[in-house]
């Protein structure tokens, strides 16, 4: 069995769902260690300028479980993720397909980090036609850390992105693999192809076709 583990982020890229789409089970570290430096708390889209952070403000948070950090005027966030995303996706073609479902995600009044991350990846997994992600939390013991959880699910493998491979390497003795992928180009609402963009990106421009994106 082929096992992913990532951070939990908040409507992550498409290397994040080509990873998930390449394992027999992918889970969520919501018991992971708030790093500052992940997109656990924000998401990266489109707009005329090339591409924007849309951050969500979080309480304290340095060395604290990501399932232990509280949100901080998230119903803020989300009217301000809202406008930016009527503004740069309101004429995509499929924003009126996916807009609803995706306001109503944003209109929950999330408690924790966790919470907010593990919602919007698997609001992603679903319309992408991938399975719900499996949180660490939910796992026996609950594990912290990467070896943890691996020691929890006991894979055979491990399949990792790879800028991770360096370091999953060194933090389990699983054979460690990395994930064969290239991001594909794909009409964006602006001119231009910018990369690393959430998922939500791809979803909204090319509706059901952005599962083929990701390959696998």
């Amino acid at each position: 069995m082929r096992l992913a583990v990532c951070p939990p982020l908040y409507f992550p890229p498409l290397s994040v769902l080509a990873l998930a789409a390449r394992a027999d089970r992918f889970a969520m570290g919501d018991t992971f260690v708030y790093s500052r430096q992940s997109g656990m708390n924000r998401m990266r889209i489109r707009s005329t300028a090339g591409a924007m952070w849309l951050t969500v403000p979080v309480g304290t948070a340095h060395g604290r479980r990501v399932d232990e950090v509280r949100l901080d005027g998230w119903p803020e966030a989300a009217r301000h993720a809202k406008k930016a995303l009527r503004f740069g996706y309101g004429k995509a073609p499929f924003y009126e397909h996916y807009i609803d479902d995706l306001h109503a995600l944003l209109d929950t009044p999330f408690a924790t980090l966790a919470d907010l991350t593990v919602a919007s990846t698997a609001w992603l997994f679903e319309r992408f036609g991938l399975d719900a992600p499996l949180r660490a939390s939910a796992l026996p013991g609950a594990p912290g850390d990467l070896a943890a959880v691996v020691e929890a699910v006991s894979p055979s493998s491990l399949v990792a992105l790879p800028e991770a491979l360096a370091h999953d390497r060194a933090a389990v003795a699983t054979p460690v693999e990395a994930m064969a992928w290239t991001e594909p180009t794909y009409r964006q609402p602006f001119p231009g192809f910018v990369s690393g963009l959430s998922a939500v990106d791809a979803l909204l421009m090319r509706g059901p076709r952005a599962r083929d994106l990701l390959g696998g």
